[in-house]
């Protein structure tokens, strides 16, 4: 458990890294005008409409919700330009202490993850932050569910290696995410499934790899579909997956992951590294070796061929379309 004194130092520099991903994985100012504008579109044309009381009021607390979401982006970009809490609070006409106390780095950060647009959920949104959701469990490994389910734990397995790693109480990483502690308890010990911005904030409040925690999730909600990936961004899915694996499995040293001489020690370094991708043998005995069921990796490793295919299918294209 950490220390005390440090509780209040440890949260200011997790918020500051939440806030860091969230301004390098988009540009929230633009996205919450514009969702704003949409809100107060739609309840102009609810109230044109005479549209019941329910609807109407359900629309003007998105409006506020929205409006209060701009207000931290816009914050935050001010804050990335250099201004002052002293303009900014001047701005905002109220104290510089009620500012960076409103507009934290990781009120901010917490608040702005939940409009993440990458990777939609079908969680809650009811909920600020989407809801977590049972881990299936199935008598059938191959089946799809099945598959899901050994993601879902190894997502949690890499949450928990993480949350252990970081030192951090349980009360406090909840408060910080923004999660009950319990909800949080049941994630770390592979009994909830969390949706994407959870992920996203429990990630970044650790300092853990973001894209190799995403890929992680991805497999755990449903089989990933991007057939318009290319050979190299593919690969990397695959690399990031693998290296999403390698943390659930507590990140054992080579000598003792290779120690049944599987595969050369040399190779699985050169694939965790993303220096070489490996072919779908490979693929199978390191994430056996990594305590996952291989099936679970089929789907990355199959974008990956079919990238290689669609190039060379291109490739080929193009020799025949050469003037003779």
């Amino acid at each position: 458990q950490p220390a005390p004194g440090n509780e209040q130092h440890q949260l200011t520099d997790r918020g500051s890294i939440l806030n860091r991903r969230i301004w390098s994985t988009f540009h929230a100012s633009p996205t919450a005008a514009d969702d704003l504008t949409t809100c107060a579109h739609s309840l102009l044309a609810s109230e044109q409409n005479e549209v019941s009381l329910r609807i109407r009021l359900t629309q003007a607390q998105q409006v506020i919700d929205t409006a209060e979401c701009y207000l931290a982006a816009a914050v935050q970009d001010a804050r990335r330009a250099g201004t002052s809490w002293a303009v900014i609070a001047d701005a905002a006409r109220v104290s510089e202490s009620s500012a960076q106390q409103r507009w934290s780095d990781l009120k901010v950060g917490r608040l702005l993850a939940a409009r993440l647009p990458a990777f939609p959920t079908a969680a809650d949104p009811a909920s600020p932050l989407g809801a977590s959701a049972p881990i299936a469990s199935t008598s059938c490994p191959q089946s799809r569910t099945g598959h899901k389910a050994g993601a879902a734990r190894r997502l949690s397995r890499a949450l928990s290696v993480l949350y252990t790693q970081a030192g951090a109480s349980l009360e406090a990483l909840a408060a910080e995410a923004g999660i009950p502690a319990r909800e949080l308890a049941l994630i770390l010990n592979g009994r909830r499934t969390p949706s994407w911005p959870v992920t996203f904030v429990l990630t970044s409040l650790l300092n853990g790899p973001l894209e190799d925690l995403k890929n992680l999730w991805e497999l755990a909600q449903r089989p990933p579909s991007r057939p318009s990936l290319t050979a190299g961004e593919a690969a990397a899915c695959l690399h990031n997956a693998l290296r999403g694996l390698y943390l659930a499995a507590g990140e054992p040293s080579l000598a003792a992951l290779c120690e049944g001489g599987a595969l050369p020690a040399r190779m699985v370094n050169a694939v965790l590294s993303g220096i070489h991708t490996p072919d779908w043998p490979t693929t199978y005995r390191l994430t056996a070796l990594l305590g996952a069921d291989p099936a679970i990796m089929e789907t990355y490793w199959q974008l990956l061929d079919y990238a290689h295919l669609a190039a060379q299918r291109d490739a080929a294209g193009a020799e025949g379309d050469e003037p003779k």
